[in-house]
């Protein structure tokens, strides 16, 4: 079987945001999801009476679009191919995992979101051999309405489609503070290692198993490599790990159910010298294949945490680089962190 990695569409078709005014022969337009013209034009023989009218009713009519475009259409399809989403209802700035499971092992097969500002899903894996069971990771992702389509062969048709809500903001679920995001000592590295190891905790400090965990980056070269996993799951102890042979990208990683902080500057391409100002080198090892250039491990702490009030990007604690001064730092927080809603 072959499974082609996903594709992407255009922003959806389906509708186009109204004008914020209308008239009044507009408003019964707009109350039938028609696309309304300017309020402000009238013609020379109307009154002011009408034009009274006219600007009542355009009152009213700008009330019925003032929540934004309608969303797009979603008739579902008759197949063998039935769906999940993980969480049901994902908020804004959070991710959702897209399952859909059928009995027929189709080829080709993906999944695109049609809506306004719809991200590119991920593709995660397969599981199964009949039914079988297809995974994607998308995220971040606007608050709205998406129609989610599957498609297969024979020429991308449409295996099933699925009305998504994402919510402005996140349900009553305690957040997630990074605690922990470590860059291995010397002391702690070994030959030629790459790990990055996940741990995710509650609030006592017990380990939450089957914990996901978004992984992310910018465009990056991954340098003839596959392209590395959208999502981790946490084992029984609550960790994960997985290697880094990516020299050239900076990795992002939060929780996926739940407001998160986000471990930022997971990056395994420093050098292990570094300069100094009198013209040398400081090395930070000194060690053969510790600490140099494309093996770099690091160790990040998901704890949970209630009545935590906002979420942020956190760097590194360049640990590793403490062999040398100033600490260069290789990727900072892209802005100030976002307060998360009261309880």
């Amino acid at each position: 079987m072959t499974v082609a990695v996903l594709l992407t569409v255009p922003a959806c078709t389906g509708g186009t945001s109204p004008a914020a005014s209308v008239d009044a022969s507009a408003a019964r337009d707009a109350a039938d999801g028609r696309v309304v013209a300017d309020a402000t034009r009238h013609d020379s023989n109307v009154d002011d009476a009408g034009a009274a009218e006219d600007a009542e009713a355009a009152s009213d009519a700008a009330g019925l679009v003032d929540a934004g475009p309608p969303p797009p259409p979603c008739a579902e399809v008759e197949s063998d191919a039935s769906w999940g989403f993980d969480p049901p209802v994902p908020w804004q700035g959070g991710s959702v995992r897209v399952r859909a499971t059928a009995i027929t092992g189709y080829t080709n097969i993906g999944v695109r979101l049609v809506g306004s500002s719809a991200p590119e899903p991920r593709w995660i894996g397969v599981e199964g051999s009949g039914p079988y069971t297809w995974s994607w990771s998308v995220g971040p992702i606007d608050a709205g309405t998406y129609c989610v389509e599957l498609f297969a062969d024979p020429d991308a048709r449409v295996l099933q489609r699925r009305a998504l809500r994402v919510e402005a903001e996140a349900l009553a679920i305690a957040p997630f503070k990074v605690t922990r995001n470590h860059q291995w000592t010397c002391e702690e590295e070994y030959t030629w290692a790459i790990n990055v190891d996940v741990h995710v905790e509650d609030e006592a400090g017990n380990p939450m198993p089957g914990t996901r965990i978004a992984m992310s980056h910018p465009p990056c070269d991954l340098r003839g490599e596959p392209e590395p996993p959208a999502e981790l799951v946490t084992d029984e102890r609550g960790d994960v790990r997985w290697e880094n042979y990516y020299p050239r990208c900076f990795f992002h990683l939060r929780v996926a159910d739940a407001p998160s902080d986000t471990a930022i500057e997971i990056y395994t391409g420093i050098w292990e010298t570094q300069p100094t100002e009198g013209g040398g080198e400081c090395n930070y090892c000194s060690t053969f294949a510790e600490n140099v250039w494309g093996h770099w491990s690091y160790a990040i702490t998901f704890r949970r945490s209630p009545g935590a009030t906002e979420i942020c990007e956190v760097p590194t604690d360049h640990a590793g680089q403490s062999a040398c001064a100033p600490l260069m730092h290789w990727e900072e927080p892209s802005g100030p962190c976002t307060p998360l809603p009261a309880p």
